[in-house]
């Protein structure tokens, strides 16, 4: 993909009024903002777009933000002028939310009308097509390069994979779907909240569900394989990974990393977990980091205060760890700490 760190903060000629975007996740990360369609057009060029045309350039204001994570890019814009464009194919998957407006997008043989009740047709890697929205159009968009897809796709099959052929739904009652959306949501927001361009492990682990919740609820030439029954693996192969993931505690967690020291699909692995454990493999280090917390805290060191045990344990997100830490232990951490 296109590194976005090369044209980040840069800003059309013209002098904006207050933003159009009526929610902003990602604010902290501004892209770009502009009344210039064409110094636009020259930026989204960089993307793949080959034509971009507003329908009224006299209305037209451009805003968006823009965090690189390791796997994906996290795009929120919106725009006060419809405008029809055209793009080539390029080597990325790219997964649209629509916020506020409508729009339609096209590809190939599909087309698929844009609302805030709709998913919007997902654009696999290698399509060209058309992407039109009305004004007032507002969206949060994934977007992420096809072989780190087929990377996390293989390891949770334990299959090579060469080549992921989409089906396109814009079925909204997917419960796939429907996690993804509360997952890109939370990520988003996650990252606001921490403000910064190197995410720590928890957030690195909440892009990881995003993705598997993704190929899960996204229809492809795997699905049948994802939806089979999974044997659990043995003891041993669970021991390795709970083993793996204690000694790494604090640091991100991956799925290609937990096929690879199991030597198993990522998959059955997750099946184990939730036979065990009854949660996920990262909401597994998660609860382990929580621990690793709350005897930080009853140790009750004066001079490490909550804030900077929740970052030693993974979280950039004061509010997340108290929230995450009352659902586990029953109380705030404050209160732990003035035990």
């Amino acid at each position: 993909m296109r590194d976005l760190h090369d044209l980040r903060l840069t800003y059309g000629p013209e002098k904006m009024k207050p933003p159009i975007m009526r929610s902003s996740p990602l604010r902290r990360f501004p892209f770009f903002t502009t009344a210039d369609p064409a110094y636009a057009q020259s930026i989204f060029a960089e993307f793949g777009v080959t034509h971009y045309d507003v329908v009224n350039p006299l209305e037209y204001e451009y805003q968006s933000n823009v965090v690189s994570l390791q796997n994906m890019d996290l795009y929120h814009g919106g725009c006060t002028s419809g405008v029809r464009t055209k793009f080539s194919a390029v080597d990325f998957v790219r997964q649209r939310i629509t916020l506020r407006g409508v729009g339609r997008s096209t590809f190939g043989r599909t087309s698929t009308d844009l609302s805030v009740g709709r998913w919007s047709a997902m654009v696999p890697g290698g399509e060209s097509g058309t992407f039109d929205f009305e004004a007032g159009y507002e969206e949060a968009l994934m977007v992420v390069d096809d072989k780190v897809l087929r990377s996390k796709l293989g390891a949770l099959i334990d299959t090579p994979v060469d080549r992921v052929i989409f089906t396109p739904s814009d079925d909204v009652r997917s419960p796939g779907l429907a996690r993804y959306r509360r997952l890109l949501t939370l990520l988003m927001s996650e990252i606001e909240v921490s403000g910064t361009q190197a995410p720590g492990p928890v957030i690195n682990e909440i892009a990881e569900a995003l993705l598997v919740s993704f190929l899960h609820g996204q229809t492809h030439n795997f699905s049948k394989r994802l939806a089979a029954p999974e044997r659990s693996p043995s003891r041993a192969h669970q021991r390795l990974a709970e083993d793996y993931i204690a000694e790494r505690w604090n640091m991100p967690l991956s799925i290609e990393e937990l096929a690879k020291i199991t030597n198993v699909s990522a998959r059955s692995i997750f099946r184990s977990f939730k036979d065990t454990h009854g949660c996920s493999p990262f909401q597994y280090v998660k609860r382990l980091r929580l621990q690793h917390a709350r005897a930080m805290l009853l140790e009750h060191d004066p001079d490490v205060g909550v804030i900077n045990i929740a970052l030693k344990c993974g979280f950039q997100s004061l509010g997340h760890f108290a929230n995450s830490y009352r659902n586990e232990f029953g109380e705030l951490p404050s209160q732990t700490a003035r035990r």
